[in-house]
């Protein structure tokens, strides 16, 4: 399986507006935490950067930013590496 990658301008678009929402309702580690993936995707997903992602992704759906709660939703499946809670893969 391939990492999900920020296919479309818009998609980038969407990502940029929601993190700035998430930031203006004092969602501050979701919005980090869209951002570091949105930079990176193929980076390893942690116990608590998943957490934040299905927080991000719930309020993604909330703001109505569907296409972004896809896309955190690819994100979570589609992860290249899996991390233990300690942290170590």
């Amino acid at each position: 399986m391939s990492t999900p990658e920020i296919r479309t301008t818009e998609l980038q678009t969407q990502i940029e507006s929601l993190r700035r929402m998430m930031t203006n309702a004092h969602y501050f580690s979701e919005a980090e935490v869209l951002s570091r993936y949105a930079r990176s995707p193929e980076e390893c997903i942690s116990e608590r950067a998943r957490e934040l992602l299905m927080s991000a992704r719930a309020l993604a759906a909330q703001f109505a930013f569907p296409a972004v709660a896809n896309w955190i939703t690819a994100l979570l499946n589609e992860e290249s590496c899996k991390v233990s809670a300690a942290g170590t893969s």
